[in-house]
C-alpha cells in the first residue's frame, strides 16, 4: 500500500534468480503484509551496499558474511539480520577437462578473480596453493576461448552460460574448502536499534518470500525479474533457482523452517579463521 513504511533493499547485482525470494515476497504483497513499502534496487559493477547502508541511503542490503565483518572491524555500524545463503555457491568454473580437482593442486595457477576475495587467502594458507590472481572482468570470454583458463564463478550462473556456448565445465566449491561464509541481509546498527520492528518485519516478509519462491510456482515471480532485467531468460531464472535448490545453498540441511538463520558458534568460526589469516584484529 501507498501508506506503507518506504524501505530500500539495495542488491548486490542485476535482477536475478539469486534475489528471488526478494521479489517474490514484492510480488506476492507479503512485504505489503507487514505494513511495508518496498523498494528493490539493483545492484551491478560499481557495487557498494556497505557504503549505501553505512550512509542511510538504503535500509537493507546483501553481501558474504565475511565482507561485512571486515567493513565492521574497520568501524561500519552494519548489523547482520538474516543469513539468504546457508552456504556459499561460489567456485572455481574449469572445463570439465581441467585436470585440477582440488585446492592443493591450485598452487601455481592462474585464476580469474576478484582481488582481496577472503577465500584467496584461506586457500593460501591451508593448502599451501599460491594463486596467481587475474582481476575478475565479470566475462566469460577468456573462459571460453582457453580450455586451461580458470575463474571465480557463481554455481548459479556460469555453468549455464558455458554449456550454453558448448564447454562443458566443472566447478570447484569454495565451501568444500572449509571456508564457508553465509550470504546475508544486513542494516545499519544504529537502524536496527531504533527500529527493531520494522526490521523484523522485513526479515518476516522476506523469510516467507524465499521459502514460497524456493517451494512453490517462480512464475510470476520470475516474470518480475525479466521485466526489470530483459536480459535474464525462463531457462536461465530456472537454471539458477534448481541449483540453489539442489545444492541446499539457501536452506542448508535443515530445509525450510530453519531459513534465515545465522548460528552465532558459525559465525565465531568465520571470525576465528579471519583472525587467523590476518583479515581481522585479535580479539
Amino acid at each position: 500500500p501507498a501508506d506503507g513504511v518506504h524501505v530500500r533493499l539495495q542488491t548486490d547485482w542485476y535482477p536475478q534468480a539469486e534475489h528471488g525470494g526478494f521479489y517474490h515476497a514484492l510480488v506476492y504483497g507479503y512485504y505489503a503484509d507487514e505494513g511495508l513499502d518496498v523498494e528493490i534496487l539493483p545492484g551491478g559493477l560499481n557495487f557498494t551496499g556497505a557504503l549505501k547502508v553505512t550512509e542511510r541511503q538504503v535500509e537493507f542490503a546483501m553481501h558474504k558474511a565475511d565482507a561485512i565483518l571486515k567493513h565492521q572491524a574497520q568501524g561500519m555500524p552494519l548489523q547482520i539480520v538474516m543469513a539468504t545463503l546457508q552456504h556459499d555457491p561460489q567456485g572455481i568454473l574449469m572445463h570439465a577437462s581441467n585436470p585440477v580437482s582440488s585446492f592443493a593442486e591450485l598452487d601455481g595457477k592462474t585464476v580469474m578473480a576478484m582481488p582481496g576475495s577472503t577465500w584467496i587467502e584461506f586457500v593460501r594458507r591451508k593448502f599451501g596453493a599460491e594463486l596467481r590472481i587475474v582481476p575478475h572482468d565479470k566475462g566469460m570470454e577468456r573462459f571460453l576461448a582457453d580450455p586451461g583458463f580458470m575463474q571465480q564463478c557463481m554455481v548459479t550462473s556460469e555453468p549455464y552460460f558455458a554449456r550454453q556456448r558448448g564447454v562443458e565445465p566443472k566447478v570447484l566449491l569454495l565451501k568444500d574448502s572449509g571456508f564457508d561464509p553465509y550470504h546475508v541481509l544486513y542494516t545499519h546498527s544504529g537502524f536496527a536499534e531504533a527500529q527493531p520492528e520494522l526490521v523484523a518485519a522485513f526479515v518476516q516478509a522476506s523469510r516467507r518470500g524465499w521459502i514460497d519462491y524456493l517451494t512453490q510456482d517462480p512464475t510470476e515471480t520470475h516474470a518480475e525479474i525479466k521485466r526489470r532485467n530483459p536480459r535474464q531468460t525462463d531457462e536461465l531464472l530456472n537454471y539458477s533457482r534448481q541449483a540453489l535448490i539442489d545444492g541446499n545453498f539457501a536452506f542448508g540441511e535443515s530445509g525450510p523452517d530453519t531459513f534465515g538463520q545465522v548460528s552465532p558458534a558459525r559465525m565465531e568460526q568465520l571470525k576465528e579463521q579471519m583472525r587467523e589469516l590476518g583479515l581481522l584484529p585479535e580479539r
